[in-house]
């Protein structure tokens, strides 16, 4: 059977909208798997900061909104998503502290519940923990596992398309 179209094969299956939702569906799934993972590998625990509740750091992680964008790669446009956290903990946790001197007088709580005040205090650092970064890495080698249901929604999209094609009456 013959079909005839003023049309282009591109826009008789719709493949064009069809890849952008399968970008835009990569994109959701590695930022939400991403900032899950980010999740999971911040520490939790009795916090050395006042007013500071377990969990915050965690909790601080957001997805970024999945958003296009030119160049992803040169001369590839794309789209993407991620993780992010505004928490400046999540900063010293992701680079790490240098070991430095607090100059005071500083006033803290002993572990026996004593209030002191010193002039000083070395701080000895914090080694970098690399949450972001290692939750990109882990997203990036389990990618194409995680966007295996997207790519099932854009194969299944395609065939509908394709039947819908096929039982047109041109």
């Amino acid at each position: 059977m013959a079909y005839e179209s003023d049309g282009t094969l591109g826009e008789l299956f719709d493949v064009e909208h069809l890849a952008h939702e399968l970008m835009a569906d990569m994109a959701d799934m590695a930022g939400a798997a991403m900032t899950h993972r980010a999740r999971s590998l911040a520490p939790v625990g009795k916090s050395g900061l006042p007013g500071r509740a377990p969990g915050t750091l965690r909790d601080s992680y957001r997805q970024t909104p999945v958003r296009r964008e030119q160049n992803v790669r040169p001369g590839v446009d794309g789209y993407v998503s991620g993780v992010v956290s505004h928490d400046i903990v999540a900063q010293w946790m992701e680079s790490g502290i240098r070991a430095h001197v607090i100059r005071g007088p500083v006033r803290f709580r002993t572990v026996g519940g004593r209030w002191v005040t010193v002039r000083n205090v070395q701080h000895p650092g914090v080694a970098p923990r690399w949450i972001v970064l290692r939750a990109a890495g882990e997203t990036e080698a389990a990618f194409e596992e995680l966007t295996q249901p997207a790519v099932a929604r854009f194969k299944a999209g395609f065939e509908a398309n394709a039947e819908r094609m096929r039982r047109r009456r041109w």
